[in-house]
């Protein structure tokens, strides 16, 4: 196996993926678009915090351009039945 240690790909903007290639264990994304994609090894010279934070930015980029109705499927979105709810 040529990859022993867990490596994951995060999407994440273009200005933010530019700051992370000062580390060695951030690279360019395997088989996805590598304006958009950033590689990361999670056993590497990234910080804990950093890596969460980018897991967020990545996690908040992909549901922003999801559906009104896959949002609402996954309950990420409030239903109109919830928004009563919370009115009364």
């Amino acid at each position: 196996m040529p990859w022993s240690d867990p490596r994951y790909s995060m999407l994440a903007t273009f200005t933010v993926a530019d700051k992370w290639f000062c580390h060695k264990g951030a690279f360019p994304a395997w088989h996805m678009n590598k304006s958009h994609w950033l590689g990361i090894k999670l056993e590497s010279d990234i910080p804990d915090r950093l890596i969460g934070a980018l897991v967020m930015e990545s996690y908040n980029l992909i549901v922003a351009k999801l559906s009104k109705k896959i949002k609402e499927e996954m309950g990420l979105l409030k239903t109109q039945h919830q928004k009563a709810q919370i009115d009364d």
